[in-house]
């Protein structure tokens, strides 16, 4: 025990004096709220389709895209209570790179945009700028060897 608390003082200390942005999170081990949000992006995706089925992303892939892309906060408001994903550009196949994390009520406000209304145009420029730059990240991400040499 002793080692590993060492291990994490260190790579604190490396990041701080690399001055490495950090956002460490909460708590972890909640399986039960990835299910919750999987389920419920399921139940959204299968209110626009009228079809209740399986959506393409696992539990454990919802679970990355809410800690590490949206870092367990809406994207919108900076909440962190009764949140969802939802996808982003509704005419967009669901992804990672078109899930974007928000409460509720941001969800349900999101999803009865009309088709034509571009969701770029209707938040803010720092909201917009700040999702463009999860992606971004995340596309950067996924452009990276599994392996390195």
């Amino acid at each position: 025990m002793p080692a590993i608390f060492g291990m994490v003082m260190a790579t604190r200390v490396l990041t701080e004096l690399g001055n490495f942005p950090t956002e460490p999170l909460a708590i972890k081990g909640r399986h039960a709220l990835y299910v919750r949000l999987h389920r419920d992006l399921m139940h959204r995706e299968g209110a626009k389709t009228k079809i209740i089925s399986a959506i393409s992303l696992t539990v454990e892939e919802i679970g990355y895209i809410f800690e590490e892309m949206w870092m367990g906060k809406s994207a919108i408001s900076n909440a962190v209570d009764k949140l969802s994903l939802v996808r982003y550009y509704a005419d967009k196949p669901l992804s990672s790179l078109n899930c974007v994390c928000m409460t509720k009520k941001e969800a349900d406000k999101h999803c009865k945009l009309d088709e034509g209304v571009d969701p770029d145009t209707y938040y803010d420029k720092a909201v917009v700028d700040y999702i463009h730059s999860r992606f971004e990240i995340e596309r950067l991400y996924a452009s990276l060897p599994d392996k390195f040499p």
